[in-house]
């Protein structure tokens, strides 16, 4: 029972393992957008904007002066506000 026990927990670290392994990998290579992908791609590319211009996951992000026209992260920010 405890050699079943060890082997599940061995293959389960392997497997997380290899996940973490991978993925770095999958996320390099481009996808296809279709018209049935787009929502989904647009939001991950926004969210990623988000991040990016937050410094990582978790932080606070926000403009402390109306944003430039050119530098707009979304189609039509909200210059009325700070």
């Amino acid at each position: 029972m405890k050699t079943k026990f060890i082997s599940s927990v061995t293959l389960s670290c392997a497997i997380v393992i290899l996940a973490a392994v991978m993925a770095p990998a999958q996320a390099a290579q481009p996808v296809k957008v279709t018209p049935q992908t787009y929502i989904r791609a647009e939001t991950d590319r926004q969210f990623g904007e988000g991040v990016k211009m937050a410094g990582g996951v978790n932080r606070l992000f926000h403009f402390r002066s109306p944003t430039p026209l050119d530098k707009q992260n979304v189609v039509r920010m909200n210059r009325g506000t700070l």
